[in-house]
């Protein structure tokens, strides 16, 4: 049987309704955007880079397939054409984009009998088994497209979260797609270093007078960066060099090519460095890291590690840079048996965060008729262990709003 005979007979078959639906106004493709950005049905624009992405790697996926299927050297006349998506509406709820394909331009070629896609449909699977993680290795891994495929989600942000959907489908239709995913995903495939835009939380660890700058993160990288010796920044990148027990937080934001697992590689453009906390909380910290052993009595009171210091550093710049206290600043003490404790009241509630020399969090809440606590186990990389904190923190925190509005 000629290659262009079996499609049209495998359209045939898909039109009759073995597949898809989608190519004549109904549904081919439903994304569910949740996400702060999403809330009141607005739609990001940097959100809909993401749409392109869709409709060009189902296409760059689906000639690569037919080819492979049967055996060309190239696609017949016309096969990308035939194949476009179109925004149809923005749903209630959450942000839902619904994409349907067609209307085509152009003459109708033999390969698409009754309007049928088959080889698109195919494509579509492969791509949302791509983004589950799902798809064989095996089979995709020598696709140029591949790489145009995990490109989707570059623009997705920690908190959001998109779901593509597949209406009346067989076969994988759903696929939740977060930026943690995509990172998974992309790593499995190898995907290319990409150039991203980062804000990266650390400290200076050396400079040299060359220019040369190595900046510890939280996330334990070491990342390299070039700086004019003779500019006003290498003199407070100066200021800021200290030993560990002493390093000041710092953040910066620019452009940097990093690997799917987030390690990386190589710095560009710098747009801003600042201190990550204010001047009272880093000086506070300062007095509690110069605490040697035994400084109750000579005998008791352990000092504080260095493995603390971080993660307490790494929790006082989100909660500087999210306003979590709402205006408060936490008390810092020393743990006698070592470590940092951070201690706050907020409309009647006691809240207290103690981070130990091992990097153990256990926070708690009391007040009238408030009584929570919580933990949360080191974790092999600060960065991971304030995370948790944070979305510890976070459930406590509405769980005593509910009770005080009880």
């Amino acid at each position: 049987m000629e290659p262009e005979k079996s499609l049209n007979k495998e359209a045939q078959a898909l039109s009759a309704g073995q597949a898809c639906s989608g190519h004549s106004g109904e549904p081919f493709l439903e994304l569910h955007w949740e996400g702060r950005r999403f809330k009141n049905i607005q739609f990001p624009v940097s959100a809909a880079k993401e749409l392109g992405v869709v409709e060009s790697a189902i296409k760059a996926l689906a000639r690569e397939m037919w080819i492979k299927r049967y055996r060309k050297q190239r696609v017949p006349k016309g096969f990308s054409s035939k194949f476009n998506l179109f925004l149809d509406r923005l749903s209630q709820g959450c942000v839902n984009t619904v994409l349907v394909a067609g209307p085509t331009t152009g003459s109708q070629t033999e390969l698409f009998v009754d309007d049928s896609y088959a080889v698109f449909d195919e494509a579509a699977e492969v791509f949302l088994k791509i983004l589950a993680g799902e798809a064989d290795e095996s089979e995709v891994v020598d696709f140029k497209a591949l790489d145009e495929a995990l490109t989707f989600g570059k623009t997705l942000e920690p908190e959001d979260e998109v779901k593509l959907y597949r209406p009346g489908c067989r076969g994988l239709n759903s696929v939740v797609f977060t930026r943690s995913k995509r990172a998974d995903v992309r790593e499995k495939y190898g995907a290319k270093d990409e150039e991203q835009t980062l804000q990266i939380s650390g400290w200076v660890a050396s400079l040299d007078a060359k220019g040369e700058l190595i900046l510890s993160t939280y996330d334990g990288q070491s990342v390299k960066i070039f700086e004019d010796p003779a500019s006003e920044g290498w003199n407070q990148y100066k200021k800021w060099l200290a030993p560990d027990r002493l390093s000041r937080p710092i953040r910066m934001e620019g452009n940097f090519l990093a690997s799917p697992s987030g390690k990386i590689s190589k710095s560009g453009s710098i747009d801003f460095v600042e201190e990550s906390y204010p001047d009272d909380w880093y000086r506070r910290m300062a007095v509690v890291m110069n605490f040697a052993d035994g400084w109750i009595d000579g005998q008791n009171g352990e000092a504080v590690s260095v493995q603390a210091k971080r993660i307490v550093d790494a929790i006082l710049s989100y909660f500087y840079d999210e306003e979590i206290l709402e205006g408060n600043r936490p008390g810092i003490y020393p743990l006698l048996r070592g470590g940092i404790q951070l201690e706050w009241d907020f409309d009647g509630v006691d809240w207290s965060i103690e981070v130990d020399n091992v990097g153990n969090v256990e926070l708690s809440a009391f007040g009238d008729g408030i009584d929570l606590d919580g933990e949360v186990p080191a974790a092999q990389t600060y960065q991971e262990t304030t995370a948790k904190v944070i979305k510890t923190l976070e459930s406590m925190t509405a769980k005593a709003g509910s009770k005080s509005d009880e």
